[in-house]
């Protein structure tokens, strides 16, 4: 090959290489680049199913054997609450169950349940639910409620519904009503709640009580007179007693027809021979004073007792005392009685 035939075919291959770096670097522009780094990542996600509200199906009251239904309630006797619960999960998902036992105003107002116990008008009960359960009560203090937490039960927590049972005593001073309600709130540990409100049939009723409690010296009038009359200084003695009642209540006095056998009641103020006639009051006023006989219900000192706290009413008695003549010589003793009654 002549010289100028090589130095023409130099320049063709340099020409072929030139045009080959050329699209080279129009194809680098124009293919993307292939990614080196990962191209996907997974991240977890969950969600939880929550409890739907506990449930209170049923509220009864009952007599203390679990069996007896009652409609009505005596201060100092023992009764038991049924109160039915069912939950969406189990029962282990609750954390209370709350009683209400309380003295309506008769608007059936759930918004009116007391949050405190009250001696007079509400009684709060509650069970803390666990495998060992805890029971409390909130009645006011001081008071006579009481929770007998040995009957006291809760059902299965493995169950999904079951029966708990509150036994209770009314207070002394529970306020006599024919409208006493119950109301029951069970709470899960969503804070979730279930409530039921126990006025169909309802409105129980707390019946009358009263309690009193004689104390002191007995009365003794000691050496008198044949012929002594109410009025004599000597013929006064005084009895000291407490009365407590859950409502409105009558005080009265009654005695023996014969003391020491021998010494006969008068039937009126003006005793004959081995005769002795008494008068009584709630304070020292014998011109009011009535005629003691053998029957309560002939001598009312007092008509004006009314619902009292726990710690009662005391009051100072007078008794007049006054004999017939001739009266035979002796000691003579029989039992005067001092009562509280249910006044309507």
């Amino acid at each position: 090959m002549s010289k100028a035939a090589t130095i023409k075919n130099h320049r063709i291959l340099c020409l072929v290489a030139a045009a080959a770096m050329v699209i080279a670097t129009v194809m680098a522009l124009i293919v993307p680049r292939v990614a080196q780094a990962a191209e996907s990542e997974g991240i977890t996600g969950q969600f939880q199913i929550s409890n739907e509200n506990c449930t209170v199906s049923e509220v009864g009251l009952y007599e203390a054997d679990e069996t007896t239904a009652a409609t009505e309630m005596t201060p100092q006797t023992e009764y038991a609450v049924k109160v039915t619960v069912a939950d969406s999960g189990t029962l282990a998902d609750l954390d209370t169950v709350v009683v209400t036992i309380f003295l309506d105003d008769g608007d059936d107002s759930a918004g009116d349940v007391p949050v405190a116990g009250d001696a007079q008008t509400c009684c709060i009960l509650t069970c803390t639910v666990d495998t060992a359960p805890t029971w409390d009560i909130d009645a006011g203090s001081p008071t006579t409620w009481s929770e007998n937490e040995t009957p006291n039960d809760q059902p299965s927590l493995s169950a999904g519904s079951g029966d708990f049972w509150f036994h209770f005593v009314p207070g002394k001073v529970a306020t006599e009503s024919n409208d006493w309600d119950i109301y029951v709130v069970a709470t899960d540990d969503g804070a979730h709640t279930g409530t039921y409100y126990d006025n169909d049939p309802g409105e129980y009723d707390m019946l009358w009580y009263g309690e009193i409690d004689v104390s002191g010296t007995p009365p003794n009038w000691g050496g008198v007179l044949p012929g002594m009359d109410f009025s004599d200084g000597s013929a006064v003695e005084t009895v000291t007693a407490n009365y407590i009642s859950n409502g409105n209540y009558d005080a009265a006095v009654a005695t023996t027809a014969t003391w020491s056998t021998t010494a006969i009641l008068s039937s009126d103020d003006t005793p004959d021979a081995n005769e002795f006639a008494l008068k009584a009051w709630s304070s020292d006023n014998l011109t009011a004073a009535d005629l003691v006989t053998t029957t309560a219900g002939d001598c009312v000192i007092d008509n004006n007792g009314a619902l009292t706290t726990e710690a009662g009413d005391d009051a100072t008695n007078y008794l007049y005392l006054k004999l017939g003549t001739p009266f035979v010589d002796g000691t003579y003793s029989g039992t005067i009685t001092f009562h509280i009654r249910n006044r309507a």
